[in-house]
């Protein structure tokens, strides 16, 4: 899953912090552990396909359908890393400014994902043994390269396939920055109207979504956990940063507006909740197969849950009280720890269950042990690694140049007189 980034601050801005990113992103990370501990005692259990043939409910009666919702949980980290980290890129771009410094960037992005990761991956080694692992892997393993879907190591730390797809956006978003910024240069400055340029980045990003997403194979567990298989999810969370940027200046914090978003997200809660009833692959959407199907349900779920929230803060709404919470706020917090111990946990809790045979009390089990463990590894991984880590960090931001020739104020778009920065 992303870590939690920080945000640049841009002339439409500056950015504000993503208040609710944090709590959103603590509850997937729970619905994923949720679904990792009942999929672990499904197959301990030997009843694996039965949930492949019935879906979550199948085995699990309605709570199954509730626990299989938090699938959604990958996509929503997945639009959360597209927003938040294309975001600084795309307000420089719109706004005719500096990108941000590529070096301070890759560096705060690399000491956010790979020290805790590296721990974690020491800690799967000592309790997973090698598994034939040489000297040689090592330096796949270090840069979440491994192929996680077939790796000896895919029952303790399998779910790190999100992390090999998270770097590499890393490295693809300063270079969609540069490319559009000498795209301008190459026009003129063209586009110059701040809008225009927003509606070229969504465009191209659509393009871009819509052509990853028919053009790259899922038929298989390694395919789908290969990067180009997910980077249509972290194209749309550019459309919510452009969305966002859009509305930079604007206020409005009706309670309808805000019921609205309310209604959209539990909406998108449902849809979830209602696609775990059904066997998997089951569903056909505007022709598409089951699979795609599935992962287009869910990726607009995503942008959804993601999406509202945050448009409803830049337009000047507070978080809703339900996600603005000290314990969630906590839990997003640790939510990257969280996220890489709990699957080491429950492999190994899932081998003492005292009734292997009973998947629905080997769930619950799993869960009531092994999520406050996973809890408590989260918060040492904060403090003793992810923490630390976070002050090596470096600023991405590029000293404003007080005066420009002729030619680069041409280039740069001055907002409006009337709009207010945010």
């Amino acid at each position: 899953m992303p870590p939690s980034p920080q945000v640049a601050a841009g002339r439409s801005g500056p950015t504000p912090h993503f208040r609710s990113g944090d709590p959103i992103r603590g509850i997937a990370s729970l619905g994923v552990v949720l679904c990792h501990a009942a999929t672990s005692a499904l197959y301990v259990s030997g009843h694996f396909q039965q949930f492949l043939d019935d879906g979550w409910s199948g085995p699990l009666g309605p709570a199954g359908a509730v626990i299989g919702a938090g699938v959604v949980g990958v996509p929503i980290f997945f639009v959360l890393s597209g927003f938040l980290i294309a975001r600084p890129f795309l307000a420089a771009y719109v706004d005719g400014r500096p990108q941000p410094r590529v070096p301070a960037f890759l560096w705060n992005r690399a000491v956010r994902l790979f020290p805790a990761f590296w721990v974690a991956l020491a800690a799967a080694l000592l309790i997973a043994g090698l598994q034939g692992r040489t000297v040689s892997d090592l330096p796949r393993m270090l840069l979440v390269s491994e192929p996680w879907a077939t790796s000896p190591l895919r029952f303790h730390l399998g779910q790190a396939w999100t992390l090999g797809v998270e770097a590499r956006f890393y490295l693809a978003v300063p270079l969609i920055g540069s490319v559009l910024v000498l795209a301008a240069r190459a026009c003129g400055g063209r586009p110059r109207g701040r809008g225009t340029r927003l509606a070229l980045v969504a465009v191209l990003a659509t393009t871009a979504a819509v052509a990853g997403f028919a053009l790259v194979p899922r038929g298989n567990d390694l395919e789908y956990s290969q990067p180009l298989a997910h980077a249509h999810v972290l194209l749309l969370g550019l459309l919510v940063a452009a969305a966002d940027l859009a509305l930079a200046g604007r206020r409005s914090t009706s309670r309808r507006l805000n019921r609205a978003g309310a209604c959209a997200v539990l909406a998108a809660f449902a849809t979830c909740v209602w696609l775990a009833t059904r066997a998997p692959m089951s569903v056909s959407l505007l022709g598409l197969d089951g699979a795609d199907s599935e992962l287009a349900i869910l990726a607009a779920c995503g942008v959804v849950i993601v999406g509202v929230p945050a448009l409803l803060e830049r337009l000047g709404a507070a978080p809703w009280r339900v996600l603005d919470t000290a314990p969630l706020r906590w839990l997003g917090g640790r939510a990257y720890g969280l996220y890489l111990y709990h699957f080491m946990l429950l492999t190994t809790f899932s081998h003492w269950l005292p009734t292997p045979d009973s998947y629905r009390w080997g769930t619950v089990i799993l869960t009531v042990t092994a999520l406050p463990l996973s809890l408590v590894a989260a918060e040492l991984s904060w403090r003793l690694v992810e923490a630390p880590a976070l002050r090596l960090k470096r600023s991405a931001q590029r000293t404003p140049q007080p005066y420009l020739t002729e030619k680069a104020r041409n280039f740069v778009v001055v907002p409006a007189r009337g709009d207010a920065p945010s």
